[in-house]
């Protein structure tokens, strides 16, 4: 059972607006993304037409604390029509100026399409402006590596958002807890304020002054007689 932990205490305002805003974090990138994945799925269906390949390079970036990731670079004309088209576009989810640790077949299609060489370019049949070199969802298209991530953060941003709604409302949170959501340490912030149970035996730092016996030593009792004969004590 999935369980949701926040700093907030039950009822505390904040917890929802965290919610408004990872909400629409999620909203907004999955309207510009998904979209834009699935048309990079379709291009399997755009239309093909030989091009050239202009340049052609790989170049890397060794400035992150995880090693090197390297770009692949390809500038290429076509034509449609008679008229003739430049781009730069491998796929419609690469990113510019991406890079990833994936450097083989990166290395694999710069030998197969050298500079000037011919090359297929895939020409989107609306718009021939628009063009792909890798079509659907095949290496080098960046399209899986994308919706793996797009993915995590979804999930994490969906449960932070719910998570918190649950713990700002008392109606969210017993919905949500009916669909396996546990909410601990909402449930310890909530008896966070009775007093804590004390040891047997223990009586706090400032016991009661009147518990106290003090027993003042008894003064002892004699007696003696004086030199007039006369007896007298204490």
């Amino acid at each position: 059972m999935a369980t949701f932990s926040l700093t907030f205490k039950p009822g505390d305002p904040r917890g929802m607006l965290v919610a408004v805003v990872c909400l629409t974090i999620v909203l907004v990138v999955d309207i510009f993304t998904v979209p834009l994945h699935y048309e990079q799925w379709q291009t399997k269906n755009w239309d093909r037409t030989p091009g050239t390949v202009d340049d052609i390079y790989i170049w890397e970036d060794c400035g992150g604390e995880d090693g090197c990731t390297y770009g692949l670079k390809v500038d290429y004309s076509y034509e449609v029509d008679g008229m003739v088209y430049e781009s730069d576009q491998i796929s419609l989810v690469d990113w510019e100026d991406s890079t990833d640790s994936g450097l083989w077949w990166k290395e694999d299609f710069e030998r197969a399409h050298p500079r000037f060489s011919t090359i297929d370019v895939y020409v989107d049949p609306n718009n021939p402006g628009r063009s792909v070199l890798i079509t659907g969802f095949s290496i080098g298209s960046g399209a899986i590596t994308n919706i793996a991530i797009l993915s995590c953060c979804n999930f994490f941003l969906l449960f932070l958002g719910l998570g918190s709604a649950g713990n700002a409302n008392a109606r969210i949170r017993t919905k949500l807890e009916k669909i396996g959501f546990g909410f601990p340490q909402a449930d310890w912030l909530e008896h966070s304020e009775e007093p804590e149970e004390q040891p047997e035996g223990y009586y706090g730092e400032h016991a009661d002054e009147s518990s106290e016996t003090t027993e003042e030593p008894s003064e002892e009792v004699g007696w003696w007689e004086d030199d007039d004969g006369a007896e007298r004590g204490i």
